[in-house]
C-alpha cells in the first residue's frame, strides 16, 4: 500500500491533469480531498467528447474508483448531470465506482446568485466564480449544507429555508433579485434519489482500502501559491491547497502518505489578479507560438513568466515536496536562453524567501540566472539521457537549487511524450 499525494506547485494552471493520468494508472482509487468544479489545465476529456468538472477524470476515464473527499466543495446539479452522463456510457453504477463523501458541503442557487451580485459590482476574482467562495463562507459560519443533509428532509427544509431568508436579504442589498424557496427544496430534493448509492463515510472508506494494501492517489485542484495560510493572500483560493490540506480534505492520517509530488511547468504561468514577480510579457507571445500555451476563453486571463524558484522553494517547503513533476518543458523549445528566478530584490535588498505580504511580493523585482536554452524537438525523449545537454542542464539546475528531485518530465501534448524517472507508490 502506498498513499500519495499530487499537488500543484505554483499558482494553479500547472498541467496536473497530466501527471495525474499517468499516476492513475498506478493507483487503485483516485481521492479529490479539495476545490469544486474544475477549471484550466487540471480537466481531462473522458476520451468521448465530454468534460468532468467534479468527478476526478483519469479515474473515469480509465475506471479507477473515483472518491470525493470531505474536503470537496460540490455543485450537486453539475455532480448529478456528470453522474448521469457517465452511466450512459456504462460507468459510474454504484460506489464500487465513484464514492462521494457525506460530510462534503454543497454549492446551493444562492451561492451562484451571491457570486453574481458580486460580480455585478467587480468584486470577485475571476477564477474563484461558480459559487465557491460563498460556499466555503458558509462552512466555516456554520450554515453550511452538506451531502448527508440531503437525506433528512426536515433538517434540509430547516436549514435551505433559513439560509434563503438570510441570503435574499444580502441579495436585496446588492439589488439582485429575490430567489424562490420552493424551487430550491425541489431542485436539491430530486438530488438525493440520484446521489444516495454513492454517498459514504470517506475516511472509514480509506482506511480500509489502506488496510487492505490499496494504492491510493490524493489529488486537489489548486496551487499550493494559492493555499489560503500560505499564499499571497488575499490572491488564495478559500480553501487548504497544500499538501496538508489533503490530511483533512480526505480524512487520511498523515503518518500514511508515502510521497508527496509538486507539479510545476518549466516556466510559470498565473491565472488572474494577484503578485507575479517573473511576469513577462514577452515571454507569452513566444509560448503561444509553440502551440503549448494557448490564450484562455472567458474572463481568466493566462499571465506568463519565468521559472519562480523562490516561489517554488516556498511551495515545496510549505507542502512537504517529495518530488517534482515538470510539464511543458516543450514549450521553451527555441528559445536562445532561458531564465530561473532565484532571488528578489525587494526594495534593494536580495531575499531568497516569498514575502508574506502581496504588498512587498508586487515590489519584488526578480533576479534572474541565465542559462543556454535548446532548439531540438523533445516530443522522442523518453529518458532523461534523449534529452539535449542543454536540456539536461536545465533540469538538473532546477533540481539542485530546489534539493528536490525531477521524477516526472512531460516533453509533449500527448500522454505518451512523458518521461517518468520513479514510481512514486515505491
Amino acid at each position: 500500500m502506498a498513499c500519495v499525494i499530487v499537488v500543484g506547485a505554483q499558482w494553479g494552471d500547472e498541467g496536473k491533469g497530466e501527471v495525474l493520468d499517468v499516476f492513475t494508472e498506478l493507483a487503485d482509487v483516485v481521492v479529490r480531498y479539495e476545490g469544486a468544479a474544475r477549471a484550466g489545465d487540471a480537466t481531462r476529456t473522458d476520451g468521448e467528447g465530454s468534460t468532468p468538472l467534479v468527478i476526478p477524470v483519469a479515474a473515469l476515464r480509465k475506471k479507477k474508483r473515483a472518491v470525493l473527499g470531505p474536503g470537496v466543495i460540490i455543485d450537486p446539479k453539475e455532480l448529478v448531470r456528470e453522474v448521469k452522463d457517465a452511466q450512459s456510457k456504462g460507468s459510474c453504477a454504484d460506489a464500487q465506482d465513484l464514492v462521494v463523501s457525506d460530510a462534503a458541503h454543497l454549492v446551493l442557487p444562492y451561492h451562484h446568485a451571491i457570486d453574481e451580485a458580486r460580480a455585478a459590482k467587480g468584486q470577485r476574482p475571476p477564477p474563484w466564480g461558480m459559487g465557491v467562495r460563498p460556499a466555503c463562507e458558509d462552512k466555516v459560519a456554520g450554515l453550511g449544507v452538506r451531502v448527508a443533509d440531503l437525506f433528512r428532509p426536515s433538517a434540509l427544509r430547516f436549514k435551505l429555508t433559513r439560509n434563503v431568508r438570510a441570503k435574499n436579504e444580502q441579495l436585496a442589498r446588492e439589488g439582485h433579485p429575490e430567489l424562490a424557496l420552493q424551487e430550491i427544496i425541489d431542485a436539491v430534493e430530486s438530488y438525493a434519489e440520484v446521489l444516495k448509492p454513492f454517498v459514504m463515510n470517506v475516511p472509514r472508506l480509506l482506511d480500509e482500502l489502506r488496510r487492505r494494501g490499496k494504492n491510493i492517489l490524493l489529488e486537489g485542484q489548486q496551487g499550493a501559491l494559492l493555499d489560503v495560510d500560505h499564499g499571497a493572500y488575499p490572491f488564495v483560493a478559500p480553501t487548504s491547497t497544500v499538501a496538508g490540506g489533503a490530511i483533512g480534505g480526505a480524512g487520511i492520517g498523515p503518518t500514511h502518505v508515502g510521497a508527496v509530488v509538486g507539479v510545476a511547468k518549466a516556466y510559470t504561468t498565473h491565472v488572474g489578479e494577484g503578485p507575479f514577480p517573473t511576469e513577462d510579457r514577452e515571454l507569452g507571445p513566444l509560448l503561444a507560438q509553440s502551440g503549448v500555451e494557448a490564450p484562455m476563453e472567458g474572463a481568466a486571463t493566462r499571465r506568463c513568466g519565468w521559472l519562480d524558484l523562490v516561489a517554488l522553494r516556498h511551495a515545496a517547503r510549505v507542502a512537504g515536496l517529495t518530488g517534482l513533476a515538470l510539464t511543458r518543458l516543450d514549450a521553451l523549445r527555441g528559445l536562445a536562453k532561458v531564465k530561473v528566478c532565484v532571488a528578489y530584490d525587494l526594495d534593494g535588498e536580495r531575499i531568497d524567501e516569498l514575502p508574506p505580504d502581496a504588498g512587498e511580493l508586487e515590489r519584488c523585482e526578480p533576479i534572474y540566472e541565465e542559462l543556454d536554452g535548446w532548439s531540438d524537438d523533445l516530443s522522442g525523449a523518453r529518458s532523461l539521457d534523449n534529452l539535449p545537454r542543454t536540456t539536461r542542464a536545465y533540469l538538473s539546475r532546477i533540481s539542485g537549487l530546489l534539493g528536490l528531485p525531477v521524477i516526472m518530465v512531460s516533453v509533449g501534448a500527448q500522454r505518451s511524450e512523458t518521461i517518468s524517472v520513479q514510481n512514486p507508490f515505491r
